[in-house]
């Protein structure tokens, strides 16, 4: 190890506590090499769920059909998006984010929680008013600004 990557080490480790330490440990190892990260256990595949929505997003303006597309898409569960998917390490994928350490999984979970907002809102903004489609988005961002409801975990949302 060089310099710099036990630097690295010793950032990434502090904070977690000693009761996730060694179970994190032992799934680094588990996912090295693979396309999951070590130093947060997490899958950047997941991401494309949301890329895919900002994609259609953006063609709305040229192509106003792209509306229907974005009504139907509906935020998924970090373990639902990859059993799902055809992500080449998807079972270990979804094995991982169970050992996720709090210093990595709230962050993350709070940060899908704004992205679902957003694309709610967005959702919600482009669409006709009086179609019932956008009134299941309305409905969404309601129960989203609840406070029991921030509290819960992000990716277990469903509209």
């Amino acid at each position: 190890m060089h310099m710099t990557d036990v630097d690295d080490d010793v950032r990434i480790l502090a904070g977690i506590p000693p009761g996730e330490l060694e179970v994190f440990l032992q799934w680094r190892d588990k996912v090295r090499g693979t396309n999951i990260s070590e130093k947060t256990l997490l899958a950047t595949d997941y991401l494309n769920h949301f890329n895919e929505i900002v994609m259609l997003i953006e063609m709305v303006p040229d192509m106003t059909m792209m509306l229907d597309e974005c009504y139907i898409w509906e935020p998924k569960s970090y373990q639902q998006h990859f059993h799902e998917s055809g992500f080449s390490d998807k079972e270990l994928a979804i094995a991982a984010y169970n050992h996720v350490p709090t210093k990595f999984k709230r962050p993350f979970e709070e940060t899908i929680l704004q992205m679902q907002l957003v694309v709610s809102a967005t959702i919600q903004r482009m669409g006709n008013r009086s179609d019932p489609r956008a009134a299941r988005f309305r409905l969404g961002i309601k129960k989203l600004n609840e406070p029991n409801t921030r509290a819960c975990a992000a990716t277990r949302l469903r509209f």
